[in-house]
């Protein structure tokens, strides 16, 4: 979502985002020439497009009339590859889920790198391809970790909480999290076997330090 309230949306195959209007009418596109695999794309609070390419192994930053700003690749040759998903906080970073390198890169919004966390395994902390990346209120990260078939919690630093929803609560395969900070804190997870076909929605319920899963409903 971007800050007018419209819709921006990667595609893959005609290689641009285009962006919608909440009841559906495409505005404008913007990216062909420059992008080759878009996959995730963020908004931060200033209204920039972030757009991870996958076979750039990149990151390209746009205003909001979708002119390019940046890239992250400028200064010298990213770390990242197969970067998937990317998510902007409210302190300015910007969080990727680097695949190919099985953790989660986090960067200034001139895509200087901050620090990673994650390596390739299944035990606490680690990753099979992480997918989707979120944050909450308090920047705490939460990402989908695809093979894995769970969604895990981190600290704003990086370091593991726990695990949310995992393969017991019916998870296969997570790809993209949204979270819903209201009142009541609503996750939203895509997941399916050989594509994501469903939505799961759960309510996250604060306990102390922690966070408590309970399965609302499917969509």
């Amino acid at each position: 979502m971007t800050p007018d309230g419209n819709v921006a949306v990667t595609l893959r195959r005609r290689r641009c985002v285009t962006v919608w209007t909440a009841n559906g009418h495409c505005l404008y596109e913007f990216g062909q020439g420059l992008l080759q695999c878009p996959s995730g794309l963020g908004v931060d609070k200033s209204g920039r497009i972030y757009v991870t390419d996958e076979k750039e192994n990149d990151v390209y930053v746009f205003d909001q009339r979708g002119r390019l700003s940046h890239r992250f690749s400028d200064d010298g040759k990213t770390p990242l590859w197969q970067p998937r998903y990317v998510c902007c906080s409210r302190s300015d970073r910007v969080l990727v889920s680097d695949s190919g390198n099985h953790c989660v890169m986090v960067f200034s919004t001139l895509g200087k790198l901050l620090f990673q966390f994650g390596s390739y395994g299944k035990k606490n902390g680690q990753f099979k391809f992480p997918y989707g990346v979120c944050v909450d209120q308090e920047d705490n990260i939460i990402v989908a970790d695809h093979y894995n078939d769970r969604v895990v919690l981190f600290s704003p630093g990086g370091e593991f909480i726990q695990n949310l929803v995992t393969s017991k609560n019916g998870l296969t395969r997570p790809c993209g999290v949204a979270l819903r900070s209201s009142h009541t804190r609503k996750l939203y997870i895509t997941h399916g076997d050989l594509k994501s076909l469903e939505v799961l929605v759960f309510s996250l319920v604060p306990l102390e330090y922690h966070i408590q899963i309970d399965k609302e409903q499917n969509v």
